[in-house]
């Protein structure tokens, strides 16, 4: 029985067909720099070098579409040898943590992301060029191959089986290019050229050096949307005599383990892009460069910004309208200089616990859609949806929900009546409770004589919960259906409205399907006392 198998310790690539690509060794030995040409040479002439000795620890590596670490190399005891220890991604994706029959040959990073998988099975560095002719040239109609001879491809051959001598030079029309989810690290085989390709996926592989990227991209002259999501960088690649380009406009770069630094230099290279996301990276202050003003939509969720100060310099976004800055670690919103054009935030799943956290929202003026739901008790009977519609003038959707008129009135009158009688008013409500009472011209204790609006108390079910609330008479069912089933954690959509009527005769009284009626205004349904609207899923 073999021994454990060596780790090496530089990485060999190998390419689709398991021979050796590259050896990135150091080369002062003459030995190295004999095995490196000899490398070379199992590449380019297919010669099968590749062995378990290729492999290093904690190198990333493929199996099928599932990527992880390598963690061990070696044999195991009643199974042999060629065995690989994988610590997996995905953090349920294996079936321990390295520990197998009591004997420990790793130590997975969770409990259940470890797996043994045999040496054949694992797939390392492999050609990008390699890839995208096996996936678009055979499908691809109207192609060019121009050989080293320079002869070009009869047309009469397209869809054909054609085999491509090394360093061919392949022309493909196609529109989009998607290879997501495999093991490429490197381009070399083929001179590719995508001249019609407008959008390019590469999310999800081994590329870790963004020379290659570049490298890549240049066989893109069309390409306006990139996706480079989920890759391990090495940010310290990022080449530095890159001319900027003015052509992708979406760019996404979310969990490329960037940096603040780093961005900043993949930005100045990415001069012109409309849509960026940058989700779930390192950033810290994240900073534009100047005259950056064609920006319009910036997802920075899940990075560990911590304090809204660290977001000023985004004002100078003169474009910016959507900015998603949710799980971001913030704890309240301090604005030092307005967003010219922002309209929608959304930021949720962060650590808002007071209405004064939120003030800093009332410097954006163009702000009109806002995703939120913070951690905020209700105030007096008041909450929080109606405290921020009526803190937020021009608000019209909270949390995906529209606010129309007949809402924004019933929230202003349920805040003056909750908030103003409160002695004394909060500082933090003060100014909006003195608008409120002008606009409306009213004294608190008048409320329910204001321009003859009537309010009546709704009870509402599901399940074994009960919810009450006053409402306006003049709002949609709807609309009060949804309070509930915000109360009740459910969605609206596809949940089913029945009115019980109250029975004085002791049993449950009748119910009525208005699923079908939830437009309606409420005023139009004669609610009495003791009827119940019950909500239910299907």
């Amino acid at each position: 029985m073999m021994s454990d198998f060596h780790l090496s310790e530089q990485p060999l690539l190998t390419n689709a067909h398991g021979s050796v690509h590259l050896a990135l060794f150091d080369q002062n030995s003459c030995c190295q720099r004999l095995f490196f040409f000899l490398s070379l040479a199992a590449h380019f002439f297919d010669l099968p070098m590749s062995t378990p000795m290729d492999l290093m620890l904690n190198q990333t590596v493929f199996v099928d579409i599932e990527r992880g670490n390598v963690k061990y190399v070696g044999s195991i005891d009643g199974f042999g040898d060629g065995w690989v220890g994988i610590d997996w991604e995905d953090p349920n994706r294996g079936k321990h943590d390295g520990c197998l029959k009591g004997k420990r040959y790793f130590q997975a990073s969770h409990p259940k992301s470890g797996s043994f998988v045999k040496y054949a099975d694992v797939k390392t560095a492999e050609d990008f060029s390699e890839h995208a002719v096996d996936k678009y040239y055979q499908t691809t109609y109207q192609r060019t191959l121009i050989m080293a001879t320079g002869e070009g491809e009869p047309e009469e051959n397209a869809g054909k089986s054609v085999s491509l001598p090394k360093g061919s030079e392949v022309v493909l029309k196609s529109v989009c290019v998607n290879l997501s989810n495999l093991p490429i690290a490197f381009y070399s085989s083929y001179k590719l050229s995508f001249p019609v390709c407008k959008e390019l996926t590469l999310s999800r592989t081994l590329l870790t050096d963004w020379r290659t990227v570049f490298n890549i991209l240049d066989a893109f002259p069309a390409v306006d949307r990139l996706d480079l999501s989920d890759n391990n960088f090495d940010n310290s690649t990022i080449p530095t005599d890159r001319n900027p380009s003015d052509k992708i406009e979406a760019l996404n770069l979310s969990k490329c383990l960037l940096d603040d630094e780093s961005l900043s230099k993949l930005l100045s290279i990415f001069r012109r892009v409309r849509d960026l996301r940058v989700a779930s990276n390192a950033l810290k202050h994240v900073a534009f460069p100047s005259g950056y003003d064609t920006l319009e939509e910036l997802f920075l969720t899940g990075n560990d910004i911590g304090d809204f100060v660290n977001l000023n310099n985004l004002t100078q976004l003169s474009s910016l309208k959507y900015l998603n800055i949710s799980n971001c670690n913030l704890t309240s919103v301090v604005i030092t200089d307005p967003f010219p054009k922002l309209e929608m935030i959304v930021m949720s799943e962060n650590k808002f616990t007071t209405y004064e956290s939120l003030q800093g929202l009332k410097q954006i003026p163009t702000l009109r859609k806002l995703v939120i739901r913070p951690l905020i008790h209700s105030i007096n009977s008041a909450a929080y949806r109606e405290i921020l519609i009526s803190q937020l003038e021009g608000l019209i959707e909270l949390d995906r929900c529209d606010i129309c008129p007949i809402e924004r009135k019933s929230a202003e009158f349920q805040f003056l009546k909750s908030i103003s009688v409160l002695q004394p008013v909060p500082a933090v409500f003060a100014a909006d409770v003195k608008r409120l009472l002008a606009k409306y011209d009213y004294q608190p204790e008048n409320f329910k004589q204001v321009a003859g609006t009537k309010t009546i108390v709704l009870t509402f079910q599901y399940k074994d919960e009960i919810f009450k609330k006053e409402l306006s008479i003049d709002i949609e069912l709807v609309r009060a259906a949804g309070f509930a089933c915000r109360k009740f954690g459910i969605p609206i959509r596809k949940t089913k409205l029945f009115i019980r009527r109250f029975s004085t005769s002791g049993d449950d009284g009748s119910s009525e399907d208005v699923t079908d009626r939830k437009n309606m205004l409420l005023t139009n349904y004669d609610f009495e006392d003791g009827d119940v609207i019950v909500l239910s899923r299907s």
